[in-house]
């Protein structure tokens, strides 16, 4: 098995004129997006950061799972995100 992966990138602290930090949880698609209705916002550290925390989700591009090599599945992954 191996198990969905963010692009090395893509959690690196995101400049938005917002000093925060948010924790989210989420299903990753097969197609490597983040199933909408599984979003799930654990701590924001701000409510101004919600709508920066939301954008990055909807363009997030994840490696999905695979059960066996070219079986892709779902999973849910949990991450923390900083903006500055």
């Amino acid at each position: 098995e191996w198990p969905s992966r963010p692009r090395r990138d893509a959690l690196k602290p995101k400049r938005v004129g917002i000093d925060g930090r948010a924790h989210v949880r989420l299903v990753v698609t097969v197609d490597g997006k983040a199933d909408p209705a599984s979003v799930e916002i654990v701590y924001l550290s701000t409510e101004g950061l919600r709508s920066h925390v939301m954008d990055f989700i909807r363009e997030l591009e994840v490696q999905p799972a695979e059960h066996h090599p070219g079986c892709r599945v779902p999973e849910r992954i949990e991450f923390s995100l900083e903006f500055f």
